[in-house]
């Protein structure tokens, strides 16, 4: 099966094994190449100092932890705070990030999940470490409109990664995960039952669908459009705001289904999901496993008792409130819904 370059990026930035923030930086930094159609790298002048620009611009409008370890600093977070301290100059800076900054991030970059052999060297290649970098056709061919919503999704990406982290170095409290306009907030779990606003939750939510609306399975777009996050077993019957249950979609798809039942197709698929951010180093990943199980098989289960649970709370004189009044009401127009991001994990 031959994939796009946009599907293949995609597929990096969402399941390439994150210790780090280094992914998505480096794709963010390839934006002044990929605009000015540069090819040949050169790694001090061009890479490194792109690279840093990428850090040094979010360390000093929000800082926050690049890596989950507590008390350890990536490269990036020393570098820029000797030369925040007046310590060393901003060459020295670039310097050192091009020494020592790209030890693990351009090896790895290609790699997702444990696989690090399908897409080697895909879209671009190390000639000679610490002097220049190639960019290959396969990252120009992308289009302006593809690329633009990659970088959108990396600067996503690495956002999440951050307030995850954060978390992590916050031991003292119990902490809820939100996203609110590429910002990370923290908020307490205590008030959990109440229905609250969940459109913080899309920007993490759209690209583990693969930027496909859950009902309709046609493209969503985040910096386009403004997705709604639905609970896909509705609220009023399960009283809880677990991430299992929450997809992104248009508003459309998102108003015609309401407060209805989907067939189980619907759960099949809200499994698939599910897998696709269990497959992922990212918080929600121990929050689905806490509340579904620790295997697949579990969590499968798991899902299909929840969802049986609440079609017998939904069913009045034998009647299911169905979507549609049809069980097996689908909006999806393509049975091959499955997408890259699914087939990397199921």
């Amino acid at each position: 099966m031959k994939f796009t370059s946009y599907e293949i990026i995609n597929a990096i930035l969402m399941h390439g094994l994150n210790m780090g923030t280094h992914k998505p930086a480096l794709f963010q930094s390839f934006e002044k190449f990929y605009k000015s159609s540069k090819s040949s790298i050169d790694w001090h002048y061009d890479l490194s100092d792109s690279y840093f620009n990428i850090y040094e611009k979010r360390f000093k409008k929000d800082r926050k932890p690049q890596q989950g370890f507590i008390h350890k600093q990536t490269v990036q977070e020393r570098t820029f705070d000797l030369l925040d301290a007046g310590k060393i100059s901003r060459d020295q800076a670039i310097h050192d990030i091009g020494k020592d900054g790209f030890n693990d991030v351009l090896y790895r970059f290609h790699s997702f999940g444990k696989d690090k052999t399908t897409f080697e060297n895909y879209f671009f290649e190390v000639v000679d470490f610490g002097k220049k970098l190639i960019l290959k056709d396969t990252l120009f061919e992308i289009s302006k409109l593809d690329f633009d919503e990659l970088l959108f999704q990396a600067k996503i990406k690495q956002t999440t990664l951050e307030g995850s982290y954060l978390i992590k170095h916050n031991t003292d409290e119990d902490f809820r995960f939100a996203n609110d306009k590429r910002k990370t907030f923290l908020q307490s779990l205590k008030n959990i039952e109440k229905r609250i606003d969940l459109t913080k939750q899309r920007e993490f939510l759209v690209p583990y669908q693969s930027n496909k609306c859950f009902y309709c399975n046609e493209f969503l777009s985040l910096s386009k459009e403004t997705p709604a996050v639905d609970h896909v077993l509705p609220y009023k019957w399960v009283l809880h705001n677990q991430e299992w249950n929450l997809v992104a979609g248009h508003s459309l798809c998102n108003a015609q289904k309401n407060e209805f039942l989907v067939g189980p197709h619907y759960i099949e698929a809200l499994f698939l999901r599910n897998e696709n951010i269990v497959g992922n180093r990212y918080l929600w990943k121990d929050k689905i496993i806490k509340h579904l199980g620790s295997s697949k098989l579990k969590r499968k289960k798991q899902l299909f008792f929840e969802y049986n649970k609440i079609k017998d709370q939904m069913t009045y004189n034998k009647k299911v409130l169905w979507w549609n009044g049809d069980k097996n009401y689908d909006l999806r127009k393509n049975p091959e819904y499955k997408s890259l991001l699914t087939r990397l994990n199921n």
